[in-house]
């Protein structure tokens, strides 16, 4: 049996603004924390001197970026590039945007699942998600990018069933239109497009049937194609690029992949990724109020790394049967789970990162709210649910405060930017990979850097011992065993020493625990023996 609820507007409005509270505050907290990551800075290929992306339309002397990778739309470039115009790049410039479109995707949320089942669900489902430390983590960090795909599903999603609750096309073209620019975005989008046409085939084959007319398909149609017009202007350009480089099959890889579903689903992805999985030579200690309250809660609760919504949902798979009024929901959004799972598995090099597990989100989410809804003591299971998962959140805080970031997000790149940025050199050459966009947006574009990889299996040998050969050139890379390309410090010195120059260190960067990360050097012929 559904428990309804009725909610005066003060108190919709309380609830709403508390779930926004809970969902701010720990993004506010660790979004200064961690380093700028590469992914998060490929948009400044589009925004600064000296960025390139890889399409663009040109009007008279007029620059217009278009796609920065083969897969991947300028769409969030555009968007920054008017934020940056008035806010200087930093972590808080880059992180709070997408934070607060996070908020939007909560909105968005409560209105599909109040749409779909109700009321009551819809307040347990959004307060799921904004404690989900997974969504918390990939929002507050738009490292995919994932936060505007969620916008462009969810939004796309309810505009679509506009059209089915009133007939009328105009909302069934704008929903096809947000899923065009979902595809612009980042082509993994139609992965999304294809679970939720899966879905719906599978679910409500009657009623999507009974809508399938030319006019319907010709107004969805267009609606996509505008959208998508950046995208598929680009494949045309360079016919089937984007399929050509990326879309390549493999025999699959369940276990590996489930593992990363897992631990996405359980809020354990932070830890070891985000978060430094030791503490280096200088542990934090917590300073501020919040930071000693953090930590005296980490004690309070046992320092989890992992919450219940696993458990949750499954359950709630088991306990289908005795909601039978939800079951078709709950069904489409288990299929497009599943649909949307099976194409990361076959797709190589897909899948095995949290920014392509969360793409699904907040389907399972959604499933434990519509089965929770049902019963009267749902809120109250739901409530623990929300404990258990905002309790992993701290911990992630904490550890943050204690480990610093991990590598690839480490707070080291900062005084790097400072360090390269008083070099007085001929031209600064990152032979690693993970440094280049990364200084150019904190540097807003001052801070020219060469990209060289030195640590191919097969390197340009005559590029690198022609920028070794110059004693103005400065080389930056990690240091040794923080590598992201192993061996790339080690190649180009084997290279420069047999044509008979030497290493001249320059300076070691280390990050705020004392962790060696970057280094500086240059080459010089080797002194007479």
């Amino acid at each position: 049996m559904a428990y309804d609820i009725s909610l005066r507007t003060t108190h919709r409005w309380l609830l709403a603004i508390l779930i926004a509270i809970v969902f701010l505050l720990p993004g506010l907290a660790i979004l200064p924390r961690l380093g700028v990551e590469v992914d998060e800075a490929l948009i400044t290929n589009a925004i600064f001197e000296g960025g390139a992306p890889i399409y663009a339309w040109h009007f008279g002397g007029v620059e217009i970026p278009v796609m920065l990778l083969s897969y991947l739309g300028a769409l969030k470039a555009w968007i920054y590039n008017a934020i940056f115009a008035v806010w200087t790049p930093s972590e808080i410039s880059l992180r709070l945007p997408t934070l607060l479109l996070g908020l939007l995707t909560l909105w968005l949320a409560w209105k599909l699942i109040d749409r779909v089942v109700g009321e009551r669900a819809a307040w347990i489902g959004t307060a799921l998600l904004a404690t989900d430390t997974a969504f918390l983590l990939t929002e507050t960090i738009d490292f995919g990018p994932v936060a505007i795909q969620h916008v462009l599903k969810i939004g796309g999603v309810l505009l679509v069933l506009r059209f089915f609750d009133s007939g009328r096309v105009a909302w069934l073209g704008a929903g096809f239109f947000l899923f065009g620019v979902g595809i612009w975005d980042k082509a993994l989008f139609g992965w999304i497009l294809v679970g939720l046409a899966v879905a719906a085939f599978a679910v409500y084959p009657r009623e999507v049937l009974a809508r399938v007319t030319l006019r319907n398909a010709g107004v969805a149609a267009a609606g996509l194609l505008i959208g998508a017009f950046p995208f598929l202007a680009y494949n045309v350009s360079r016919p089937g690029e984007t399929l050509r480089a990326n879309a390549t099959l493999q025999s699959g890889d369940a276990i590996g992949k489930s593992v990363l579903v897992h631990a996405t689903m359980n809020g354990s992805v932070g830890f070891g990724f985000f978060v430094a999985g030791d503490t280096g030579p200088k542990p934090g200690n917590p300073v501020t109020f919040l930071e000693r309250a953090a930590f005296q809660v980490s004690r309070w609760s046992g320092h989890p790394h992992s919450n219940l919504t696993e458990y949750a949902f499954l359950l709630s798979l088991l306990a289908l049967p005795f909601a039978r009024e939800v079951w078709r929901p709950v069904a489409f959004a288990v299929v497009f789970m599943l649909v949307t799972w099976l194409q990361m598995i076959y797709t190589s090099g897909a899948g095995a990162a949290a920014h392509h597990v969360i793409l699904f989100w907040p389907a399972h989410l959604f499933v434990i709210a519509a089965v929770l809804a049902q019963w009267r003591w749902g809120a109250l299971i739901a409530l623990v649910l929300c404990v258990s998962s905002l309790a992993v959140s701290n911990q992630t805080f904490v550890e943050l405060v204690r480990n610093g970031p991990g590598l690839r997000w480490t707070d080291a790149i900062r005084p790097l930017t400072n360090v390269l940025a008083a070099q007085k050199a001929r031209h600064l050459i990152a032979i690693d990979w993970g440094i280049v966009e990364t200084v150019q947006l904190l540097s807003e574009g001052n801070t020219p850097l060469v990209y060289t990889p030195a640590a191919d299996p097969n390197p340009d040998a005559k590029t690198l011992l022609y920028l070794a050969a110059e004693e103005r050139n400065v080389f930056v890379t990690h240091t040794a065993g923080n590598e992201i390309r192993a061996g790339a410090a080690q190649r180009l010195s084997e290279i420069a020493t047999g044509y008979n120059r030497e290493r001249v260190q320059i300076e070691t960067v280390y990050d705020r625990n004392g962790r060696a990360i970057f280094e500086l050097f240059r080459y010089r012929p080797k002194a007479a023996q």
